[in-house]
């Protein structure tokens, strides 16, 4: 029983002492991520085309539904269609100049103040079906017809280039302050690294 314990407790303490290296890695492919991906933004919403600033935005969009496809569960069968539908609708909603309407708002809206808070408290799964497919387009969809409506043209880009540092810095300000003292979990189906602590010191930021 001893050396069963002595085993468990050394086990313990290599993984305790291999958490700051992890922090670390992950703190450089955040700051390596930004390096990249931060003059290509600029570039896109300063001096890219209505048209090329969409496709853009619908491959942000496209990714993020990736990968929330694959946390949800999602095989290859149901990923590519899902995938496919949405780029082909995004294609046809800028071809064809579409808007959502103010009750489609009303809905995201509701959904962010009301719908969020339980879904954080009460810890639901996403399932790989109709319904998860359906939360999927309420988050993202809104997110890209929103990314290009307060971007009617690359002359008007710095409201949306505000509002995109008031994000990063509280999303910034999260990462540093659940980094140091996060212990308690925000979401851990959607997100499990993120945690209350760091969206107070995210919310402070602002």
């Amino acid at each position: 029983r001893f050396s069963f314990a002595e085993t468990r407790f050394a086990r313990f303490q290599a993984a305790a002492n291999h958490l700051p290296i992890r922090k670390n890695i992950m703190l450089k492919q955040r700051i390596l991520t930004a390096l990249v991906l931060l003059p290509l933004m600029l570039a896109m919403l300063f001096f890219a085309g209505n048209t090329l600033w969409a496709a853009f935005v619908a491959l942000i969009v496209l990714l993020a539904l990736w990968e929330y496809s694959r946390m949800a569960g999602f095989g290859p069968a149901q990923q590519t269609p899902y995938l496919a539908g949405t780029a082909f609708f995004m294609l046809t909603a800028h071809a064809g100049g579409w808007q959502l309407p103010p009750f489609v708002w009303a809905i995201v809206f509701a959904f962010w103040l009301l719908a969020m808070p339980a879904w954080l408290n009460r810890k639901w799964k996403i399932q790989a079906d109709a319904r998860g497919m359906a939360i999927g387009w309420l988050l993202m969809l809104p997110f890209w017809f929103a990314l290009i409506a307060l971007r009617p043209s690359p002359q008007e880009a710095g409201q949306l280039l505000a509002i995109m540092v008031l994000v990063w810095l509280a999303d910034s300000a999260a990462y540093f302050v659940g980094r140091a003292i996060g212990k308690h979990k925000l979401a851990p189906v959607l997100s499990p690294k993120k945690s209350w602590e760091g969206a107070a010191g995210g919310l402070v930021a602002l």
